[in-house]
């Protein structure tokens, strides 16, 4: 677990003036997004017609998590180096975000000449079990 890279914050109460509140790693960089930000007019994007209905504004633009994405797998290459990656995917929401990221892992490598060893695998994973008045967490 030794991933740096970046962080989106969408707590407002989490103020980087807040004494209770924890700094970030140094070289991190986060996108701080307010409770109440406004975010955008649907106007502003090309909005698939079955969304139009329920959506009224959009908080984070899809351009600026592909973004985040590929920095986060850029400080991935750069922190791990030359050192065999296990890489996790938690079923089944998780999947095309990592799939995203290892696609940007492998392009940054590639185009660095780095020759990275990559382990891809797949875990299900199954909360709010409740077994006998006690809350567990399932790896399928």
């Amino acid at each position: 677990s030794r991933i740096s890279g970046c962080c989106v914050d969408t707590r407002a109460r989490v103020a980087m003036d807040d004494p209770t509140s924890k700094p970030p790693r140094p070289g991190t960089v986060c996108i701080k997004i307010e409770d109440d930000d406004p975010g955008y007019p649907l106007e502003m994007f090309c909005v698939p017609r079955h969304y139009a209905d329920d959506l009224e504004r959009v908080i984070i633009p899809h351009g600026l998590i592909m973004d985040r994405t590929e920095r986060l797998a850029k400080d991935i290459v750069n922190e791990f180096g030359q050192e065999p990656i296990t890489c996790l995917c938690v079923l089944k929401g998780g999947y095309q975000f990592f799939h995203d990221l290892i696609a940007d892992i492998k392009a940054i490598a590639r185009n660095s000449d780095r020759s990275l060893q990559l382990k891809i695998d797949f875990i299900r994973l199954k909360s709010y079990v409740v077994c006998r008045l006690n809350v567990s967490l399932l790896i399928l």
